[in-house]
């Protein structure tokens, strides 16, 4: 499949795909050898995990499912079909979500919850001082 090679392209290999638009030098996301999904790899760096989602954002649009014309021109003339449908859902750092539906990709930080187990130094004396 061209799409899995080419998508493939944009991470480690020696000689990396460099496309008007590109979010970073490298994609954190490489295609499954079937090409039906794509694996968020290890983020090796904080400038990975900030372009992440904007990385998956330009795959979607310019080679997965081209919205405009020229990137449309442009995929076919690499001999990209485009047309695929991107849905699903990856947790970063444990705070942000990034969910994709139909082709569009959002990204939000998910609201802080102390861990219910986890009691602060004073709470405890405090409760320990009221069971005398």
């Amino acid at each position: 499949m061209v799409e899995v090679a080419f998508v493939a392209s944009f991470q480690d290999s020696d000689v990396r795909r460099v496309w008007p638009g590109q979010p970073s030098s490298r994609s954190p996301w490489s295609p499954t050898p079937d090409g039906c999904e794509l694996v968020l790899d290890a983020l090796p760096d904080a400038e990975a995990a900030t372009t992440t989602a904007g990385w998956l954002r330009f795959l979607a649009r310019e080679f997965l499912a081209p919205r405009t014309e020229a990137s449309l021109a442009l995929a076919l003339r690499n001999g990209l079909t485009g047309g695929h449908r991107l849905t699903g859902r990856v947790l970063l750092d444990g705070v942000r979500e990034i969910t994709v539906s139909n082709n569009r990709v959002n990204e939000r930080v998910l609201q802080h919850r102390p861990d219910a187990d986890v009691f602060e130094l004073d709470d405890r004396r405090r409760a320990h001082n009221t069971d005398r």
